[in-house]
């Protein structure tokens, strides 16, 4: 199964179902909670799949399916509900490769809805083949069919995938596609895909006005191990959102671990935001990567941890 998202922020844009007349397609699951009551019976291959479908029946059950798996995915804290996310997961993946030929196809001709539904399908199909369809989607006239095919890229996770448009889109003007293109950038960056173009780009996407782009940007500079962005980083311990802060101070705490020069300067950094953090979550986070870093437990006082951060050498 696919690893899941550092932030489940995206396919609430991402994904567009139909849902009843006059609910919030973001937000209403297509599939009723009375479907997932036995899903340890569900099984990835149904046996009526022989049964021949209409191409909107096909596009309609994988929009269904996918808004399910969004639901799921921002909604799964407990082990069943994770449980239901992997069955759901897997069958995504069965059906967009079974049916990828009829997706393909509309991507390319299909109205805008059918695109829409056709590119994120894609992203599950595990095929190589998807690749060329949805960089070339990334040009695509509507902006949440754009959004939908960088998305995708970032869930087919093949490293081999060129970054230049994903790039580009780091700049456009919808939040939903430089939200989806910093997600597919950093889960490329993680599959083994050559980042090097992305640096100046991810650095200027800390100070994005969108939350989760940040906290992507912050993935991207962390996977490419960009010692430089650590102050940067630093200014981002004091944004209002925990999310924000959390991937900054982890991020900060990989980077430190990960060479010994910088080590001192990342406890320091984290250091200082722990003294304008005395209690709550934001602390708590803090101290965590404290202890990560030093793989000590200086308690809970700000001194200890003053005198241990000051005891490093400089960069």
């Amino acid at each position: 199964m696919r690893p899941l998202p550092y932030l489940c922020l995206l396919l609430t844009v991402a994904c567009a179902s139909t849902g009843k007349k006059g609910a919030s397609p973001d937000t209403e699951s297509v599939i009723p909670k009375d479907k997932w009551e036995n899903v340890e019976d569900w099984k990835v291959s149904d046996p009526h799949e022989k049964r021949i479908k209409s191409k909107g029946y096909i596009l309609s059950e994988m929009d269904g399916m996918v808004t399910a798996w969004n639901n799921l995915l921002l909604g799964a804290r407990k082990g069943a509900d994770q449980q239901k996310f992997r069955v759901l997961d897997e069958k995504i993946s069965h059906r967009a490769a079974k049916d990828l030929r009829l997706f393909l196809e509309e991507l390319e001709t299909g109205p805008t809805r059918n695109r829409q539904v056709s590119a994120m399908a894609l992203g599950f199909s595990r095929s190589k083949r998807a690749e060329a369809p949805l960089l070339a989607a990334l040009e695509d006239s509507q902006t949440t069919v754009r959004a939908n095919a960088a998305f995708a890229l970032g869930l087919l996770r093949m490293s081999d995938t060129p970054l230049g448009g994903l790039i580009t889109m780091l700049k456009a003007q919808e939040a939903n596609e430089r939200g989806s293109a910093s997600w597919a950038i950093s889960e490329l960056v993680k599959a083994g895909a050559d980042g090097t173009l992305a640096l100046e780009p991810a650095r200027h996407g800390l100070f994005d006005t969108e939350p989760s782009v940040q906290v992507h940007c912050i993935l991207i500079l962390a996977r490419l191990g960009d010692n430089q962005s650590m102050g940067d980083m630093g200014l981002m311990l004091r944004s209002e959102r925990l999310l924000v802060l959390r991937a900054a101070s982890r991020a900060i705490t990989k980077l430190g671990l990960a060479d010994p020069h910088s080590k001192g300067r990342a406890a320091r950094i984290l250091t200082a935001a722990l003294l304008e953090n005395k209690e709550g979550p934001r602390r708590s986070n803090l101290l965590r990567d404290l202890q990560l870093l030093s793989k000590s437990n200086y308690g809970d006082e700000d001194e200890a941890w003053i005198k241990w951060a000051n005891r490093l050498p400089q960069s």
